[in-house]
Parts: structure tokens; C-alpha cells; sequence
């Protein structure tokens, strides 16, 4: 199984065909997802990439962190998917965010027992 690899540090005027034709020279693509502000479409300035096979991946990771677009050296990084997601920050940071209900049965501050 391929993992997903973060792409960061991309320069804003970045477009999903250029980073396509960037990752089709290193092996098969899989999924790509370039981050885009929601207003102006512009690049977020990173992505999330998976390519078909392991070695593809593991080709990736080696030929491509460091790699400069427009004097901007990329960083290609795997994503631990075993680590819990932080749902904080703010709103503009974070993608998604989990809404927390509280239980029913528990009692209210304000009330002594």
C-alpha cells in the first residue's frame, strides 16, 4: 500500500497539471490534491500526493524534497496516518473540524449535588 505524501513550501501560482507533469516523471500517480483558497482558486502553497506503488513513493520522497520551483525548495514528506489529528487552530487553518455535543446526563456546573 502507497502512502501519502504532504507537499509543501509551493509556490502560490502552482497549478494541479504542473505538479501532475512534476510527479508523472517520478512514477504512476494515484490521487493528487492541490489546496486551494476558496475565494481567488490561487495554491494554499501545499498538496497531498499518492502514487500508485511504494517504490514510487519511496522515488518520490528521495528525488523530489529539496527540489526548487521558482527558488522555493519543496518538502515531500510521508503522512503518519497513525497519529490522531489535531483539531485545533483556527478556522482558516484547520480544513475540518469535529463538532463536540456534551452527554445529556451530565450535571451542570452551577449546580451543587
Amino acid at each position: 500500500m502507497a502512502q501519502r505524501l504532504y507537499v509543501g513550501n509551493l509556490p502560490y501560482n502552482t497549478t494541479e497539471a504542473q505538479l501532475r507533469d512534476l510527479f508523472a516523471k517520478v512514477g504512476d500517480i494515484k490521487e493528487l490534491f492541490l489546496s486551494r483558497n476558496r475565494y481567488t482558486s490561487k495554491s494554499n502553497g501545499f498538496a497531498f500526493v499518492e502514487m500508485a506503488s511504494e517504490t514510487d513513493t519511496q522515488k518520490a520522497i528521495t528525488l523530489l524534497h529539496g527540489y526548487a520551483i521558482a527558488d522555493r525548495p519543496l518538502t515531500v514528506q510521508p503522512i503518519d496516518r497513525s497519529r490522531p489529528i489535531a483539531w485545533t487552530g483556527s478556522s482558516s487553518t484547520v480544513i475540518y473540524r469535529k463538532r463536540i455535543v456534551p452527554a445529556k446526563d451530565t450535571p451542570d456546573d452551577d449546580q451543587q449535588p
